[in-house]
Order: structure tokens, then C-alpha cells, then sequence
């Protein structure tokens, strides 16, 4: 009988201690993955920033068109129009004139050759909340896709 009551205590202490190291186990593992998360995000923010000061991306020129705004966007050709195509988008934030978001509107980057230091695109942005006429200033970002 005595022998029986060790093997169940054994039995229950074993049972516990591993349910005790599981559960530490997958503490620490979701906190380790949260901190990688949270790293990789801080770390692609600044690449994401770094390429926007490169590429230059500014807005050209203008034109107000009956149902549309339409944009003239440079950027700087590095030579590398295949991956900046592939994982970068053109992002446009449209206000009025007394500085209310109107629209916004993406492009995907031109993937094309060339040995012009600029590369231009055209966007066009149809206005959700007001009309072409009322169109003071936007502002141009990148976007991951």
C-alpha cells in the first residue's frame, strides 16, 4: 500500500511540475514572439522611412478635372523598379481648402526601365467627400503592400 501511495504521489507531482514548466514554457515563448514582432516592426518602420527619403517622393504637378484630381508624382530612379513595385504603393491623403480630408487614393509605383533620374506617374483620385473644386493640398506617403 505504501508503495502504491509513492507511485501516485510521484505520479501527481510529475503531472504538475510539467503543467507548471507548459505553462511557463508558452509564456515565454509568446512574449519572445511579441518582442520579435514588435522589433521587425520598429526595424521595417525605419527601412520604410529610409526608402521614402531616397526615393523622393514629391508631387509634381496638379490638375483639377471635373469628377477628379489628378497628380503628377517623382521619384527618384534607383534603378531597382521591380522590388520597389512589387512592395511599395503610391499612397495620396487629399484636403480641402479649410484642411478636411476629402479622399484618399493609391497607385501602384511604375515598373519600368530607365536612365532618367526621375521616374514620373500619373494618379488619379476620384473625391469621396467633396468635389474637385474644393482641393487644397495633399500629402504623398509610401505604403507597404
Amino acid at each position: 500500500m505504501e508503495l502504491y501511495k509513492g507511485f501516485l504521489w510521484g505520479v501527481g507531482f510529475a503531472l504538475a511540475t510539467g503543467l507548471i514548466y507548459s505553462v511557463l514554457i508558452s509564456t515565454l515563448g509568446a512574449s519572445v514572439e511579441y518582442g520579435y514582432k514588435n522589433r521587425l516592426n520598429e526595424v521595417s518602420s525605419k527601412q520604410l522611412g529610409l526608402l521614402a527619403d531616397s526615393l523622393g517622393l514629391e508631387i509634381a504637378k496638379t490638375s483639377i478635372g471635373t469628377e477628379r484630381v489628378i497628380f503628377a508624382v517623382k521619384h527618384m530612379n534607383l534603378n531597382d523598379s521591380a522590388f520597389v513595385h512589387d512592395t511599395y504603393k503610391i499612397s495620396l491623403s487629399i484636403f480641402n481648402k479649410s484642411g478636411d480630408f476629402i479622399s484618399k487614393c493609391e497607385s501602384d509605383f511604375p515598373n519600368e526601365k530607365s536612365t532618367d533620374e526621375y521616374i514620373y506617374t500619373v494618379v488619379e483620385c476620384p473625391m469621396i467627400f467633396g468635389v474637385p473644386g474644393d482641393f487644397g493640398h495633399a500629402k504623398i506617403a509610401i505604403k507597404r503592400v
